[in-house]
């Protein structure tokens, strides 16, 4: 990086390198002076600082370019991952909510199968008590009321109609 100019070391200027990058951002130092900046060179982005060192005595400044996906190219990639584990999130709830549902639904049919076997039980307790209550329907001695026996059948069935 050093040449010799009449016989002394010397550093090159910047523009002297041959770096695009460099030359570029050098450029637009000396026209827009010290501070941060983007800059894209060839199709690629570089973020650029130029900070005035004035505790040297002399008119120095210091310049650093980086390419701007080492600095905010993680966040790009992050926002990526972060995007992905959002659906996959956003799946496994749908998923859980689904679930919950069916399981919902299956609890609201048992317990209507529950409440028609309950009516049902209550229905043959009626009919029973009905055919308890009236002991001359199974005396022998007497014609079988079949009517009653009928009414009392398709009560405990649960029956619109019934004939004989």
């Amino acid at each position: 990086m050093l040449r010799e100019i009449n016989g002394e070391l010397a550093a090159p200027r910047v523009d002297e390198l041959g770096d695009e990058v460099l030359t570029h951002a050098y450029d637009r130092f000396r026209i827009e002076g010290a501070g941060h900046r983007v800059i894209e060179v060839g199709g690629r982005r570089y973020i650029s600082a130029v900070t005035p060192i004035t505790s040297a005595g002399c008119n120095w400044s210091t310049m650093i370019v980086v390419p701007e996906d080492d600095f905010v190219g993680f966040v790009a990639r992050n926002n990526r991952k972060a995007l992905w584990m959002s659906l996959v999130i956003v799946a496994v709830a749908a998923l859980l909510a689904s679930l919950l549902v069916r399981q919902g639904l299956r609890a609201d049919r048992g317990a209507r199968l529950l409440l028609d076997r309950q009516s049902a039980i209550t229905r043959q307790s009626r009919a029973f008590a009905a055919l308890a209550s009236d002991a001359s329907l199974f005396d022998p001695a007497q014609n079988l009321p079949l009517p009653a026996l009928t009414e009392t059948l398709a009560d405990a069935a649960g029956a619109r109609r019934a004939s004989v």
